[in-house]
């Protein structure tokens, strides 16, 4: 997945789509997802505790998660250095 990311970012994002900012979410507890998006250069802005409610087939389920908040800032198009 890390070198998913990073194509999405580096083949078309800046590329096509002049992309200059992604911020994801990552529940809490998932060290392998927020692993992937560090090693493409995102970097930890917040966490937000109790803030997400799950759904299975159709219905909350009552639990809510917390989530961290990451963020990819590269250079617009045409720069070299890639990612900032």
């Amino acid at each position: 997945m890390t070198a998913v990311v990073g194509t999405l970012l580096k083949a078309w994002g800046v590329p096509r789509m002049n992309v200059r900012c992604v911020r994801s979410l990552v529940l809490e507890g998932n060290t392998g997802s927020l692993r992937v998006f560090e090693k493409n250069g995102f970097v930890p802005r917040e966490t937000v505790v109790d803030c997400v409610r799950m759904v299975t087939k159709g219905e909350y389920t009552g639990r809510v998660h917390t989530v961290h908040v990451v963020e990819w800032k590269g250079h617009s198009r045409g720069d070299e250095a890639f990612p900032r």
